[in-house]
């Protein structure tokens, strides 16, 4: 039974009829008594509200939010409730600005400021102590395109220049736009994706969101608001959350107290000596701290729900106690979460012996000290131990197992502990999500120059490859089978081939290139065969000239093995198209080899090889038929 169906089980009328007298306001504040896991969402999902009025629900912590709009978003809906994140990485440095956190932050902005229909926004006093830009301020950078909507497609142009985006070849995060032909790519801090804006004369003939990696359009919209980085651009002249929403919303808070408390200790910080460093994005971050004063008299005149595990009343004009102490607390899936084979799962945790070592996502690298039961605020609860550098030690609520991952690393080398209160963790991860970035946005252009690219589209299948296909002393196995045709039809496309064959040893991997090779050898295009080691240069080519000796097809390879004297009559023989398949390791990629008419590019093991021939490699597949093989998922 999912969360949602035990919400619809659990709502009785009397219940229902009960809730909706908590939205009220001739009640006054209300406490939730008794409310624990996932019981807070169930709760919150069932008060029913009045047309166009907000409900803010505010957690302890960003943890704490996480789970109430995971479980919000299983009930209601996706489109329906909406989380409003801190915009700065404190973790790393307190003026860093997190681009998906602004996303998140301006999507809120945007559809309160339209009206789109979430009224539900989950945020922590974290979040709610940054500045937002005013409404008026939101209205003017917002630009709306809609489907056949004639707009000139300069003033397009200008208007996102004016908003402050950055012009790129390709778009690859939040803040940017490419202009190609009559195709404008934008990525908008209202979506977690791009749009694609494709006019036809001063029309817009389309809009669809596409993937930043595979630059494949997902999805065909009718309308879109491009609006630039409200979420995190506040500063001096913003304002609050609360000061944002024109209606009188309802709020549903963990703690007032500690909600109050965190937001005046986050303004007492941004002006310590401690943080006062001549960085112009953490001074940023200091201005953008919301009024406390202002914050607390405002924060006071709202009605307020207090949802609480235990039975403290605090200061509530009513209570309503639920007996929910022990309901069950959800495992749920989603993209915003740190779910998928990365987070530590229970069997693994079973499988995990004491000394073993464990990630945490905060604090980096610790020893596995076993679980322990402890007392957490009057009831047992059982944690996770982990030691870290110096003997220092963090114990992990059992419920937190999404922070922690299983270390894998070379095999036979052991990790370095890390220590607590270091930045050394926090620099590893954002240096690490750098090179990700830059590995990504190579890659990104290398897709889209290569999509742009017309390949050489060979010619269907002749008698001599079926005269080689028949002559396979074994039976293609089924995988085989599929992994040629598919090969086969890749390079019977205009479109240059990017195509992986992943198998084990002995499955038939080289079948497959010598099929491909053969097939470019037919319409007179070259293949060149890249290997990591000289021992399988060779070896690939005793299993190249055995296969294709009955056919009319050169064959020779170039490695350090062969003399000098080999090797200028090899590449004098390549230059002038006398060799149709050579075979070599990274020396195929110098500066003295000439192809006549490359046609395929064959790259087995590609992970073994070092930065220099990848870069060469990315060069030379921009255009041509490439086949990657490895033995390696």
């Amino acid at each position: 039974m999912d969360i949602k169906t035990l919400c619809e089980k659990i709502n009785s009328k009397s219940r229902v009829a009960a809730l909706s007298r908590i939205a009220d306001d001739k009640i006054g504040d209300v406490a939730l008594c008794g409310l624990a896991g996932s019981s807070v969402a169930v709760t919150l999902a069932s008060i029913p509200l009045p047309d166009k009025r907000k409900m803010i629900v505010i957690a302890n912590d960003d943890d704490d939010a996480g789970y109430i709009y995971f479980d919000l978003c299983q009930i209601l809906g996706e489109n329906n409730v909406l989380i409003f994140p801190s915009g700065y990485k404190r973790d790393i440095k307190y003026g860093q600005v997190d681009a998906p956190a602004a996303i998140l932050r301006t999507e809120v902005l945007n559809n309160w400021t339209q009206d789109n229909g979430a009224r539900i926004v989950v945020t922590y006093p974290e979040a709610l102590a940054e500045k937002v830009e005013s409404r008026a301020c939101v209205e003017e950078s917002t630009m709306r395109l809609a489907v056949d909507e004639n707009v000139m497609r300069n003033d397009v142009i200008n208007t996102l220049r004016k908003f402050g985006f950055v012009e790129t070849d390709y778009v690859y995060e939040p803040g940017q736009f490419a202009v190609r032909g009559s195709i404008i790519d934008i990525y908008s801090f209202t979506n977690e994706l791009p749009y694609r804006i494709d006019f036809f004369g001063d029309d817009i003939d389309s809009i669809r969101i596409f993937n930043v990696e595979s630059q494949l359009s997902e999805e065909k919209v009718n309308e879109v608001y491009i609006l630039n980085n409200a979420g995190a651009n506040g500063k001096s002249a913003g304002i609050s959350l609360l000061d944002f929403v024109e209606d009188n919303p309802l709020i549903a808070v963990r703690d007032a107290d500690w909600t109050l408390q965190r937001i005046e200790a986050i303004g007492k910080e941004t002006v310590s000596e401690k943080t006062l460093i001549a960085n112009e994005g953490d001074r940023n971050a200091m201005d953008n701290v919301v009024d406390y004063d202002r914050f607390r008299a405002r924060f006071a005149s709202f009605r307020k729900i207090t949802f609480t595990a235990g039975q403290d009343a605090r200061k509530a004009d009513a209570i309503v106690k639920y007996n929910f102490a022990h309901f069950h607390k959800y495992s749920l899936k989603s993209d915003r979460a740190r779910s998928g084979k990365l987070a530590l799962s229970l069997k693994e945790l079973n499988q995990i012996e004491v000394g073993d070592y464990i990630v945490h996502i905060d604090h980096g690298v610790g020893r596995f000290g076993g679980l322990m039961r402890t007392n957490v605020n009057g009831r047992m609860q059982e944690m996770i131990k982990l030691t870290f550098q110096g003997d220092d030690i963090v114990f992990v609520s059992i419920h937190a197992l999404h922070k922690l991952s299983k270390y894998r690393g070379k095999e036979g080398e052991k990790p370095r502990l890390n220590k607590l209160g270091s930045n050394a963790w926090h620099k590893l991860k954002a240096n690490t999500k750098n090179k990700l970035k830059d590995i990504a946005r190579d890659l990104i252009k290398l897709y889209a120059a290569r999509r742009e690219e017309k390949g050489f589209a060979f010619s269907p299948d002749g008698f001599l490859q079926q005269e080689l296909e028949a002559s396979f002393i074994y039976e293609d196995t089924p995988d085989q089978l599929k992994a040629t045709n598919e090969v086969k039809a890749d390079m019977e496309s205009p479109r240059p081939m990017d195509r992986l064959i992943c198998g084990d040893v002995g499955f038939g991997k080289t079948e497959v290139a010598i099929r491909a090779a053969f097939k470019a050898a037919t319409d007179n295009k070259q293949t060149a065969v890249l290997v990591p080691t000289t021992v399988l240069a060779y070896q690939h080519y005793n299993t190249f000239r055995d296969r294709l000796k009955d056919f009319p097809v050169r064959i020779d390879y170039l490695s350090r093995a062969r003399s000098p004297k080999d090797v200028k009559a090899i590449l004098a023989d390549l230059a002038e198209g006398k060799i149709d398949i050579i075979i070599g390791t990274h020396k195929l990629i110098g500066k003295n080899v000439k192809f006549k008419d490359l046609g395929l590019l064959v790259v087995d093991e590609e992970q073994k090889f070092g930065v220099a021939v990848k870069e060469k490699l990315k060069q030379l597949k921009v255009n041509v038929d490439t086949l990657t093989m490895s033995a390696t998922p």
